[in-house]
């Protein structure tokens, strides 16, 4: 399992308090599984923290069904991030799965309240709007810090070869839209970009 940390700027150097959560990676067709709260505009790998006595990966399975009314087996777990800020020390464990079937979602009241719904957007669509995490800086600091923690997360799940394999592969996808390349010419550089990254 790989580690990663994040040191927030507002951190005390040391931590009291300890808060383990687990967030699930479900991709698809190029695709990935996202919460989406519309009313605070938020997108988040579903998930959530573990409650006393309960396992990591049924804590998984159970946030990514109360959630995204999904069933899913979980895979592996490729990733232990560890986020410090203040006197917490927050970590999270990535676990990636696969659907197996659907249940109703189970929202709490704040997720409710928020709008809560899941969404599958393209990997690079979701890459692009973590990505941004910097912006929020000087209006939203938890906002920022989810979205450096996602960002953060998939990079080192999916790994910097795949992920510009997919930004190459979207590229041609709307230069084809465009009409800026024929279908052939389409397939001919996908098969190439394929060959050429070990895709």
């Amino acid at each position: 399992m790989k580690t990663a940390d994040i040191i927030g700027k507002n951190y005390f150097g040391s931590y009291t308090n300890t808060r383990v959560a687990c967030r699930g990676v479900v991709i698809e067709d190029d695709r990935v599984l996202l919460s989406y709260e519309k009313e605070n505009d938020l997108y988040m790998l579903p998930g959530g923290g573990l409650e006393p006595g309960e396992d990591e990966a049924a804590c998984c399975i159970r946030e990514l069904a109360e959630e995204t009314g999904l069933q899913v087996r979980l895979t592996s777990c490729p990733l232990e991030l560890t986020e410090y800020y203040e006197d917490w020390r927050y970590v999270t464990r990535y676990f990636c799965g696969v659907i197996t079937g659907e249940c109703g979602q189970k929202l709490t009241d704040y997720e409710e309240d928020a709008g809560l719904t899941p969404v599958w957007l393209p990997l690079t669509a979701a890459l692009d709007i973590f990505s941004r995490h910097e912006s929020y800086a000087d209006t939203d600091e938890p906002k920022r810090g989810i979205y450096e923690r996602e960002l953060l997360a998939l990079t080192e799940i999916l790994g910097k070869k795949h992920i510009l394999f997919l930004k190459q592969k979207a590229l041609l996808e709307q230069f084809l839209k465009t009409g800026a390349i024929t279908k052939a010419q389409h397939d001919k550089s996908l098969h190439d970009l394929r060959e050429k990254m070990g895709e």
